[in-house]
Protein backbone atom coordinates (compact mmCIF):
# COMPACT_ATOMS: atom_id res chain seq x y z
CA UNK A 1 0.00 0.00 0.00
CA UNK A 2 2.90 2.37 0.43
CA UNK A 3 3.78 2.41 -2.96
CA UNK A 4 0.04 3.60 -3.52
CA UNK A 5 0.61 6.20 -1.35
CA UNK A 6 4.16 7.70 -1.80
CA UNK A 7 4.17 7.31 -5.87
CA UNK A 8 4.86 11.09 -6.12
CA UNK A 9 7.86 11.04 -3.85
CA UNK A 10 9.67 7.97 -5.15
CA UNK A 11 8.91 9.60 -8.74
CA UNK A 12 10.48 12.49 -7.23
CA UNK A 13 13.32 11.12 -5.80
CA UNK A 14 13.53 9.01 -9.02
CA UNK A 15 13.95 12.21 -11.02
CA UNK A 16 16.65 13.64 -8.17
CA UNK A 17 18.90 10.67 -7.97
CA UNK A 18 18.79 10.27 -11.97
CA UNK A 19 19.86 13.82 -11.53
CA UNK A 20 23.54 13.02 -9.74
CA UNK A 21 23.89 10.14 -11.87
CA UNK A 22 23.93 12.90 -14.83
CA UNK A 23 26.37 14.94 -12.86
CA UNK A 24 28.38 11.74 -12.37
CA UNK A 25 28.54 10.60 -16.02
CA UNK A 26 29.76 14.86 -16.99
CA UNK A 27 32.62 13.93 -14.33
CA UNK A 28 33.29 10.54 -15.26
CA UNK A 29 32.92 11.34 -19.05
CA UNK A 30 35.79 14.22 -18.77
CA UNK A 31 37.79 12.25 -16.30
CA UNK A 32 37.87 9.90 -19.89
CA UNK A 33 38.58 12.71 -21.95
CA UNK A 34 41.51 14.08 -19.88
CA UNK A 35 43.27 10.30 -19.51
CA UNK A 36 42.74 10.60 -23.28
CA UNK A 37 44.54 13.25 -23.80
CA UNK A 38 47.08 12.63 -21.60
CA UNK A 39 48.06 9.43 -23.61
CA UNK A 40 46.04 6.95 -21.53
CA UNK A 41 43.95 4.13 -22.20
CA UNK A 42 40.78 4.58 -19.96
CA UNK A 43 39.02 0.66 -18.89
CA UNK A 44 36.57 -0.91 -20.45
CA UNK A 45 34.40 -0.99 -17.36
CA UNK A 46 34.45 2.64 -16.99
CA UNK A 47 33.18 2.64 -21.09
CA UNK A 48 30.43 0.40 -20.76
CA UNK A 49 29.53 1.84 -16.99
CA UNK A 50 29.10 5.22 -18.67
CA UNK A 51 27.09 3.08 -21.46
CA UNK A 52 24.98 1.51 -18.65
CA UNK A 53 24.49 4.94 -17.47
CA UNK A 54 23.42 6.63 -20.48
CA UNK A 55 20.73 3.98 -21.20
CA UNK A 56 19.51 4.26 -17.71
CA UNK A 57 18.72 7.64 -18.40
CA UNK A 58 16.91 7.35 -21.53
CA UNK A 59 15.10 4.66 -19.76
CA UNK A 60 14.28 6.95 -16.18
CA UNK A 61 13.29 9.74 -18.84
CA UNK A 62 10.57 7.55 -20.98
CA UNK A 63 9.24 6.00 -17.85
CA UNK A 64 8.32 9.42 -16.04
CA UNK A 65 7.07 10.66 -19.43
CA UNK A 66 4.61 7.66 -19.11
CA UNK A 67 3.63 7.95 -15.52
CA UNK A 68 2.34 11.03 -15.29
CA UNK A 69 -0.86 11.28 -13.89
CA UNK A 70 -3.38 8.16 -14.97
CA UNK A 71 -7.05 8.54 -14.47
CA UNK A 72 -9.84 5.71 -14.19
CA UNK A 73 -12.91 6.64 -16.07
CA UNK A 74 -11.61 10.44 -16.43
CA UNK A 75 -12.41 11.26 -12.64
CA UNK A 76 -11.61 8.51 -10.26
CA UNK A 77 -7.73 7.68 -9.54
CA UNK A 78 -6.02 4.41 -10.82
CA UNK A 79 -4.87 2.72 -7.74
CA UNK A 80 -3.24 -0.31 -9.93
CA UNK A 81 -1.27 2.61 -11.82
CA UNK A 82 -0.41 4.22 -8.68
CA UNK A 83 0.97 1.28 -7.10
CA UNK A 84 2.71 0.14 -10.79
CA UNK A 85 4.20 3.78 -10.96
CA UNK A 86 5.60 3.54 -7.17
CA UNK A 87 6.98 0.34 -7.28
CA UNK A 88 9.02 0.62 -10.27
CA UNK A 89 9.73 4.06 -9.29
CA UNK A 90 11.56 3.04 -6.29
CA UNK A 91 13.21 -0.23 -8.23
CA UNK A 92 14.20 2.20 -10.75
CA UNK A 93 15.92 4.33 -7.64
CA UNK A 94 17.40 1.37 -6.25
CA UNK A 95 19.18 0.60 -9.37
CA UNK A 96 20.35 4.26 -10.04
CA UNK A 97 21.63 4.72 -6.98
CA UNK A 98 23.75 1.44 -7.64
CA UNK A 99 25.29 2.80 -10.66
CA UNK A 100 26.01 6.26 -9.51
CA UNK A 101 28.40 4.41 -6.24
CA UNK A 102 29.77 1.91 -8.99
CA UNK A 103 30.88 5.32 -11.05
CA UNK A 104 32.40 6.72 -8.33
CA UNK A 105 35.09 3.94 -7.73
CA UNK A 106 36.28 4.34 -11.37
CA UNK A 107 40.06 4.79 -11.73
CA UNK A 108 40.29 6.14 -15.28
CA UNK A 109 43.19 5.55 -16.78
CA UNK A 110 46.38 3.58 -17.00
CA UNK A 111 49.01 4.78 -19.35
CA UNK A 112 49.66 3.18 -22.72
CA UNK A 113 52.79 0.66 -23.12
CA UNK A 114 55.34 1.39 -25.41
CA UNK A 115 56.04 -0.94 -28.31
CA UNK A 116 59.78 0.47 -28.94
CA UNK A 117 62.31 2.96 -27.69
CA UNK A 118 63.68 3.00 -30.84
CA UNK A 119 62.19 5.71 -32.27
CA UNK A 120 64.00 8.27 -30.69
CA UNK A 121 66.54 9.50 -33.16
CA UNK A 122 70.19 11.56 -32.38
CA UNK A 123 70.34 14.21 -35.03
CA UNK A 124 73.61 15.20 -36.65
CA UNK A 125 73.62 18.67 -35.05
CA UNK A 126 73.38 17.80 -31.86
CA UNK A 127 75.69 15.63 -31.80
CA UNK A 128 78.72 17.75 -33.13
CA UNK A 129 77.67 20.69 -30.31
CA UNK A 130 77.76 18.36 -27.27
Amino acid sequence: MGYVIHHKKNSKKLQDETEKLENEVRRIDGRVERARNNGEIPEADVLQWIKSANEMKIDVKAFLREGENKLCFNWCPNIYWRYWLGKDSKEKTDRVISLKEEGEKFVIGSVTPRTSYEIWVQFLSRLRGF
